[in-house]
């Protein structure tokens, strides 16, 4: 007797429109999904330089560090427009520790900005112990994603993808 049976080598049309829809819509997630981490590593990496300017500007005050004539008593990093922040350096003037100067200039990269609540804010340490003139928050964002740098008032400064300082 001979095998009726006959035995399908191949795949459909319909197997292969559902494959290739699967495929079409893991590739648009993984798209998305890229674009979303890319945004946010380059945040990232500006709220970290934020971060390294101030702790210089910490680290400057800590150790004493005198600029140009007069008496330096402390520095400080301020924000002067959406894309732009300095470190000031802070002078003795009729006996109280106050603004002189702006020693550097920085400028965010690939289209990070301060948010507007975080323009014109400062921070400043005071020599000889790197008192910190008040608590600050920095609001950075890019696309409608935030980051943010955060000083206590104890002169912690750490950076962070959440608004709440620790």
């Amino acid at each position: 007797m001979q095998k009726l049976c006959q035995k399908n080598a191949g795949v459909t049309l319909i197997e292969m429109v559902v494959v290739i829809a699967i495929l079409g819509i893991m590739a648009s997630v993984t798209t998305i999904s890229f674009g979303t981490s890319k945004n946010k590593n380059i945040l990232e990496v500006n709220a970290r330089e934020l971060t390294t300017v101030i702790r210089m500007a910490q680290n400057y005050t800590l150790s004493g560090r005198q600029s140009g004539t007069g008496t330096t008593c402390g520095y400080g990093v301020r924000s002067i427009s959406a894309g732009q922040y300095v470190v000031d350096i802070y002078k003795y003037s009729s006996g109280s520790c106050a603004y002189d100067s702006v020693l550097e200039t920085y400028t965010f990269k690939q289209g990070v900005q301060f948010d507007a609540s975080s323009i014109n804010k400062t921070v400043s340490f005071e020599m000889p112990y790197g008192n910190v003139s008040a608590g600050v928050t920095f609001d950075l964002v890019r696309d409608g994603s935030h980051h943010y740098v955060c000083v206590t008032d104890k002169g912690v400064i750490r950076d962070s993808a959440i608004s709440t300082c620790p």
